[in-house]
């Protein structure tokens, strides 16, 4: 193993630090600066000497130093944070497991991803951990599947870390890769470089592959890997073969490689630069929008990839046309939309363009409606503007006004009665009894000034489905009555499952859903289900095998209900094609213990065929099983004898003789090739 070396600063502190660097710039090259001097200043000491450590840079402004060989060569598992307000080091949790030529990588949820290294007992580490900013301290993840040092890790745009190369157990160069998944902290294998190296560079482009070039072991050639296919390719060759350099993503599409070693350990000054086509950037993401008054507020986040050359603008796009974003071709990421028709439904998609061109739209935003005070709804259909009160008895008055048109509610304002006022209740019977003076109660009662008045209750936007809309409760406040904002209405229960959920607990006759049918006619009380395809606006004709209604028993087995408790079922499916005013329907009759064994056991076709263990009768009663018969079984014989035919097969026909002749009984079977009836006696 080589004894050359040098700490590192992780690929996502790279980025940061570059874009620092490259805002920094261009603010000095465009705007005025006090006169200073260029140059270097020292700032606080660490708490450790260390070298062949890791240096990264947190979210919240701080940088990690962790692990590395301390002043007498003892590998370190200690930790420090560096403060660039105050320019101090002070300590923080140590490190699991004590290493030097790790890796560490910013995740996206701001914990540090510390992989791999060397330490001076176990030798080459496949352990890593985690660092936590929030707490301070490491926490061990899942192992890598190749314990390895000198790697690289690349953060990438996924949210997965990319681990390649380094050096192995047997001080071996690594040409395998692998991925570690923040969501589930494990390491998974993906495809192997073309050249096993280490000590080589890592660089994200901005087309979402990485770049890795030099490396310890390979002469000059460089490679590329592609998240989406998980598989390198080579890409072109190094004018210098180089290791321990420096690789910097420019702007645009180009990276600086710069200095390192040649093989024969010659220090190099030289450098270069790798070019790669760049491609419009990918479509922005996770795009809200937000109504106002003629307008919306459209906010989104990056692409992932901005194609291989840096963002110069955004613009959003209105659905219906119409809208104006007043923030177009800029690089904000919260736009505004302008001209849009109140009280109309919009969404809004996203572009971003590059040097290249226009990258793909993004997927459309919520829907949103702008308007003064937004359309009407539970909470703004009416809003109460004045009300008159007087002494307890007298009649009083609120004037509601709003959209539809004003209306005034009179009521009569209840006396009360001395003593403590009692906590209030909901809308209803007034509470204990309040003090001496006048006392306005809970309103009990409101009257509309003209007839035909509508209650309408309307779902409020996010409310959810299964929310209790309107309720009748009793004196105990069980619910007797409930409709929910998604439709369901439900009789003794608060929780409807179905358009309408019944839920009894009486024992008399009429327990259940009665339905009666009460005038001077033969007509009875009928419970009438109608079943159509496509839509309430637009049905459409139902279709063989479509069942129309369906009785079906689904008792508590002391567990649960639903389909583990099946016990039975009654329905009535089309069994043939239909045309306006034929609709041919079968009744069908399924028994089992439960829903995976239920099985049919009778079906009475629409042409009147009865079938008993067989769907498909052909006959009057086709039973497919055995029969017993206890008593009589009489055979109609005054129709004339059918011809023996293949349908026929298997039936039996006795005929009566006349007179005091003998009856004869014969059966249907084919018989030398030929259907014939045969005689039995």
């Amino acid at each position: 193993m080589r004894t050359m070396k040098m700490g590192r600063i992780t690929q996502q502190t790279m980025r940061i630090f570059l874009s620092l660097t490259l805002l920094v710039a261009w603010g000095w090259l465009f705007t005025a600066q006090p006169a200073h001097a260029d140059g270097f200043t020292a700032t606080g000491s660490m708490t450790t000497a260390r070298q062949f450590h890791t240096a990264t840079l947190l979210s919240n402004g701080l940088v990690l130093i962790a692990g590395g060989a301390g002043s007498s060569g003892i590998i370190l598992g200690t930790a420090e944070l560096y403060n660039p307000a105050t320019g101090t080091f002070t300590a923080t949790g140590s490190m699991t497991t004590a290493r030097q030529y790790h890796t560490a990588e910013l995740l996206p949820n701001g914990q540090v991803l510390i992989a791999g290294g060397l330490n001076s007992s176990s030798g080459v580490l496949g352990t890593a951990e985690l660092y936590n900013p929030a707490t301070g301290t490491f926490t061990a993840t899942g192992s890598m599947t190749t314990a390895r040092c000198e790697h690289t890790a690349t953060m990438l745009p996924l949210g997965q870390v990319l681990i390649a190369g380094g050096l192995g157990s047997n001080s071996e160069a690594l040409g395998t890769a692998e991925l570690y998944n923040p969501a589930t902290g494990t390491f998974t294998a993906t495809g192997s470089m073309n050249s096993a190296c280490y000590e080589q560079t890592a660089t994200l482009l901005y087309n979402g592959q990485v770049l890795i070039a030099g490396g310890y072991g390979v002469s000059g050639t460089a490679e590329l890997y592609n998240p989406v296919t998980g598989t390198f390719t080579a890409t072109g060759s190094m004018t210098t073969v180089r290791y321990l350099n420096t690789a910097t993503q420019l702007p645009g599409s180009k990276v600086l490689i710069a200095g390192g070693s040649d093989n024969t350990a010659s220090v190099l000054s030289s450098a270069e630069l790798y070019s790669y086509a760049g491609v419009v950037p990918g479509a922005p993401i996770n795009v809200s929008a937000t109504a106002g008054n003629g307008q919306a507020s459209v906010t989104f986040t990056a692409p992932v990839s901005n194609g291989g050359s840096p963002i110069t603008g955004y613009t959003v796009t209105s659905y219906p046309a119409g809208g104006t974003d007043s923030n177009a071709g800029s690089l904000l990421t919260n736009h505004t939309v302008t001209g849009l028709t109140n009280y109309t439904t919009y969404t809004f998609t996203v572009t971003a363009t590059n040097a290249i061109g226009t990258g793909p739209v993004s997927a459309a935003s919520n829907s949103i409606i702008p308007g003064v005070a937004g359309p009407a709804g539970p909470a703004e259909a009416l809003s109460i503007g004045t009300v008159t009160t007087g002494a307890a008895g007298s009649s009083a008055s609120v004037t509601v006004t709003g959209t539809p048109p004003s209306q005034v509610l009179n009521f009569t304002i209840p006396a009360g009665a001395t003593g403590p006022q009692g906590p209030a209740g909901s809308q209803g019977l007034q509470g204990p009894a309040g003090p001496a003076e006048t006392q306005t109660s809970i309103l009990t009662k409101l009257s509309t000034a003209t007839n035909g008045a509508v209650l309408s209750l309307q779902q409020a936007s996010g409310e959810a489905t299964g929310a209790p809309k309107l309720e009748v409760l009793n004196s105990t406040g069980t619910p007797q009555f409930v409709a929910t904002a998604g439709g369901n209405v439900g009789f003794g229960t608060s929780n409807p499952l179905s358009p309408l959920h019944v839920v009894g607990t009486q024992t008399t006759a009429y327990r259940g859903l009665t339905v009666a049918q009460q005038n001077d006619g033969p007509q009875a009380a009928i419970v009438v289900y109608m079943k159509s395809r496509g839509t309430q606006a637009s049905p459409t004709a139902v279709q063989t095998g479509d069942n129309i209604l369906a009785f079906q028993a689904n008792p508590y087995d002391g567990v649960a209900w639903g389909d583990t408790t099946f016990t039975g079922s009654i329905s009535f499916m089309v069994d043939g094609p239909v045309s306006p005013s034929t609709v041919p329907t079968a009744f069908i009759v399924q028994t089992g213990t439960n829903y995976s064994n239920k099985a049919e056991r009778m079906r009475i076709t629409s042409a009147g065929n009865v079938g008993i263990g067989t769907s498909t009768p052909s006959q009057a009663l086709e039973v497919n099983g055995t029969v017993q018969v206890d008593g009589a079984l009489l055979i109609n014989t005054t129709t004339v004898q059918p011809t023996c035919t293949a349908s026929t097969r298997g039936s039996l026909w006795i005929a009566q003789g006349s007179g005091s002749a003998n009856d004869s009984f014969t059966i249907c079977v084919q018989y030398g090739g030929v259907f014939t009836w045969k005689a039995l006696f």
